[in-house]
């Protein structure tokens, strides 16, 4: 079962959606409140290694436009 793509892709969307939430949460204290524009870009990113990319970059930059602007196409 742990092999299936259905379960591999739970996974992957839990993980996903962990991301996001934690870096909404930890971006809402270092840099305040997201509009709603940021939170969007946030969650339309899907891809998890530049989600987790991000997360270690929320330490080196003072905005979420700083941050989103890492973002890669």
């Amino acid at each position: 079962m742990r092999e299936s793509d259905t379960y591999q892709a739970i996974l992957e969307e839990g993980e996903r959606q962990g991301l996001h939430d934690a870096l909404l949460r930890l971006g809402r204290k270092r840099f305040g409140e997201p509009d709603e524009a940021v939170r969007q870009a946030v969650l339309a990113i899907q891809d998890l290694e530049q989600l987790y990319r991000l997360s270690e970059d929320l330490l080196d930059v003072s905005t979420w436009q700083e941050l989103l602007a890492r973002v890669r196409p």
